[in-house]
C-alpha cells in the first residue's frame, strides 16, 4: 500500500495511493526547506508501524508527522497538559496483575524525574489505552493525539526499559538516532541490516533539539535489526566501541522531560522566628538546570507571590493557619510544573519557636 501526503508548512492534507507500504511526504517543512521523503512503514498483524514501534494505523497521519522540531519531541499542543498540571490519563486492557505492576513501576520512574503524573481513568476522553498486544510487538503513538490512543505491550515487552521507551513515545519523544544530524555522530552499517528493516533507520526531516545523546533510552542499540548479531548496525563516529542506548533514562532524557513537563518539587518548612514566620525549602531539579526555573508560592490554594530566589529557599510570614505549596516554572517559555506536596503552617504566637521542620 502506498500513501501520499503533502506538507504545507506542517502536514495539512493526504491522498492514498496503492501498494509498497510507504508514505510519501513532499512540500515545504516548517523551516522553509523543500521536503521529498519516502517514509517506509511495516504491517505487523494489522498494525501499521513506523520505525519499528511507532503506531501509524488508526491515527490521523498529521498527528504522526506533525513534529517541531521533527527529530526529538512534538510541539506543545501534543503534550499532556491539563490546566496547571501535566497528567497523562491511562487505562489497561488485557494486562494481568504482574504486567500492570511493571507498567506502574515504569511510570513511577518517569514521575520521579519530571512533573508528569500518570492517572488511571475509565472516563477521560483523551487517554492512553495500554493493551496486551500480539507476539512480541511493542508500540505506541507519539504525543497526545486525542481520543483513545493505543500503547501495545506484547510478550517480551514487560521490561522496565521497554515500557519507559514506549511511555516516552506517548509523552512526545521520537527516536534519537532518527535525528536529521545523526550522520555527524553515528555510522549506519547498512550491509548488516535486514532488508525489510532498513526503513527503521530513516532520518527525520527538520530541525533538532539539544545535543545528540548516545545514551538516550530512545536510542537504538548497537546491533538493532542486525543480520549478524555479533556485528553492529550502528557505531559512534567518535568511539566505535561506545555502547549506544540505555536501559534507564539518561541525564538528557530527564532534562528533555523537565523542559517539556516541568518538575515536581518536594517542599518542607521550618520556623525561624515566632509569630508566623517560616523558612521554606524545596527541591530543585538535578538535571535541566535549576537556574532556568523560578518558584510560584501558593497559600490556601491562592497565588501568593513568586519566589525571589531560584535556589530552593525563601521566607514567608503568615497571619492565620495556612497551607502552602509551590510549583516550579520555566523562566524562558513560562510553563509550570506540577505542584509540590502541601505543607500546613499554624499561626503560632507563643514564645516557643523550636518547632523543627514540617513537611
Amino acid at each position: 500500500m502506498r500513501f501520499k501526503f503533502t506538507f504545507l508548512f506542517l502536514l495539512l492534507s493526504s491522498q492514498i495511493n496503492a501498494n509498497n507500504n510507504e508514505y510519501i511526504i513532499e512540500g515545504v517543512d516548517e523551516l522553509g526547506q523543500e521536503v521529498n521523503q519516502k517514509i517506509k512503514v511495516e504491517n505487523k498483524n494489522g498494525k501499521i508501524l513506523y520505525q519499528g514501534d511507532i503506531l501509524v494505523s488508526g491515527v490521523n497521519i498529521r498527528d504522526v508527522f506533525d513534529i517541531s522540531p521533527m527529530a526529538i519531541v512534538k510541539p506543545s499542543n501534543y503534550r499532556w497538559r491539563n490546566g496547571d498540571d501535566s497528567i497523562a490519563y491511562f487505562r489497561f486492557n488485557g494486562l494481568d496483575f504482574r504486567q500492570r505492576q511493571a507498567v506502574y513501576h515504569a511510570m513511577s520512574v518517569i514521575e520521579r524525574s519530571s512533573g508528569v503524573r500518570f492517572k488511571e481513568s475509565q472516563s477521560e476522553k483523551d487517554i492512553i489505552e495500554i493493551v496486551k498486544s500480539g507476539d512480541s510487538e511493542c508500540y505506541s503513538q507519539v504525543g497526545k493525539v486525542g481520543g483513545i490512543q493505543e500503547l501495545g505491550l506484547g510478550n517480551g515487552c514487560f521490561t522496565g526499559s521497554i515500557i519507559i521507551h514506549e511511555l516516552l513515545h506517548a509523552l512526545g519523544f521520537w527516536h534519537e538516532q532518527s535525528r536529521s544530524d545523526r550522520d555527524n555522530h553515528i555510522l549506519i552499517h547498512w550491509d548488516n541490516i535486514r532488508e525489510e528493516k532498513k526503513h527503521n533507520f530513516n532520518k527525520q526531516v527538520g530541525g533538532n533539539l539539544g545535543n545528540y545523546d548516545y545514551k538516550s533510552i530512545m536510542h537504538y542499540s548497537n546491533n538493532s535489526w542486525a543480520i549478524d548479531k555479533t556485528k553492529p548496525t550502528i557505531t559512534a563516529i567518535s568511539d566505535p566501541n561506545l555502547i549506544l542506548g540505555s536501559n534507564s533514562l539518561s541525564s538528557t532524557d530527564i532534562s528533555t522531560l523537565q523542559n517539556m513537563y516541568g518538575v515536581t518539587p518536594k517542599l518542607r518548612a521550618s520556623s525561624g522566628q515566632c509569630g508566623g514566620n517560616y523558612d521554606l525549602y524545596w527541591s530543585m531539579p538535578k538535571q535541566g538546570g535549576y537556574h532556568e526555573y523560578y518558584a510560584e508560592i501558593y497559600l490556601d490554594n491562592e497565588f501568593y507571590r513568586d519566589s525571589d530566589f531560584r535556589f530552593g529557599e525563601t521566607s514567608i510570614k503568615i497571619y492565620s493557619n495556612s497551607s502552602v505549596k509551590v510549583r516550579l516554572c520555566e523562566s524562558v517559555q513560562g510553563y509550570c510544573g506540577t505542584f509540590s506536596n502541601t505543607v500546613y503552617l499554624p499561626r503560632d504566637t507563643s514564645d516557643d519557636c523550636d518547632r523543627g521542620p514540617r513537611d
